[in-house]
């Protein structure tokens, strides 16, 4: 007794097709994601004692958003981290305030895009000598951007608070495109891998410890994941999936204790894609359950089972 947490996402899952007309021209694969309309209410789990059920929010933590880019594993790193302008307003409406020039939080939402386009490839290709290209290098260039955020709160006695919100996630290689530009470029025993993946998560947790002595223990909430990834033994024969996920999501804290509670809330967002020139013995494609587990590797950080997607958490 005394608090509970509740995460689970509904899924709802559709399968988009669409021509290589609908791509820009110089795009080989995009991939977006966004958590929109996240709003709360309010529940007076005791109607009878006077008391209204109560929330206040304080003031959102850091936001930031990197840049990874690996190189014949040779790795550099950038950070950029922005501290948000605004608090989040109390209308309803959870106010994501923020300004990047890879992401942006705008009001009531949050949102990562990414493209990827033919120069990239080409001059990627370009760095590494034709004579290597089929060799035993492996060479690999991955952008990576992460945008987070994260709220607390205080939770009234007798009161749960249900945060709501929509996750639309989207990963697409551009087939067309990527037969057009890079075929030739690679010697006929090499291969190139080129993937895209777009993910998110939703986590909440309690702050205080229970009541019974336990130390305090983190429940995770996902809203959901998608990637899409084409991969060549040669280069005209190419796997091209299109993802595209728009799924509701809600967590539920529930204080039903004589004294109020403090709680968080973090969403985050993923996109990335990358670019790999592999040696023989080419590689089989791997199976489509392949990519889902990739794209699942934000969420597996954060300690979050694929059960998570449909079995309430109950602490």
């Amino acid at each position: 007794m005394g608090k509970t947490f509740k995460a689970f996402a509904l899924a709802n899952v559709a399968l988009a097709l669409f021509s290589a007309q609908a791509w820009a021209a110089s795009d080989l694969a995009t991939a977006s994601v966004s958590l929109s309309r996240l709003t709360y209410e309010l529940i007076d789990l005791d109607p009878n004692d006077g008391v209204a059920p109560t929330v206040t929010f304080k003031a959102p933590g850091g936001s930031s958003v990197w840049e990874f880019t690996r190189k014949n594993f040779d790795t550099t790193f950038q950070s950029q981290v922005d501290q948000p302008t605004a608090l989040y307003n109390r209308s309803g409406s959870i106010d994501f305030t923020h300004a990047s020039g890879q992401a942006s939080f705008g009001a009531g939402g949050v949102s990562l895009q990414s493209n990827y386009s033919v120069d990239q490839a080409k001059a990627i290709i370009d760095t590494v000598p034709v004579a290597e290209r089929g060799n035993s290098a492996t060479f690999e260039q991955q952008l990576d951007l992460l945008g987070g955020k994260e709220f607390s709160f205080t939770l009234g006695a007798h009161t749960a608070i249900v945060f709501k919100g929509q996750a639309s996630i989207s990963s697409s290689l551009n087939e067309t495109n990527v037969q057009a530009a890079l075929t030739g470029m690679l010697p006929a025993q090499g291969s190139l891998t080129l993937a895209s993946q777009a993910s998110a998560y939703v986590k909440g947790n309690w702050d205080n410890n229970f009541p019974d002595g336990r130390d305090d223990e983190r429940s995770w909430g996902i809203g959901s994941v998608a990637s899409s990834e084409v991969s060549s033994s040669a280069i005209n024969s190419i796997y091209t999936p299109l993802t595209s996920v728009n799924d509701p999501f809600q967590i539920v804290f529930t204080n039903d204790g004589f004294s109020s509670m403090d709680a968080s809330v973090k969403v985050g967002l993923e996109v990335r894609q990358s670019l790999t020139i592999n040696p023989p013995p080419n590689p089989a494609i791997p199976e489509p359950a392949s990519y889902l587990l990739w794209a699942l590797g934000l969420a597996g950080l954060a300690g979050v089972s694929r059960k998570h997607l449909i079995t309430p958490v109950l602490v």
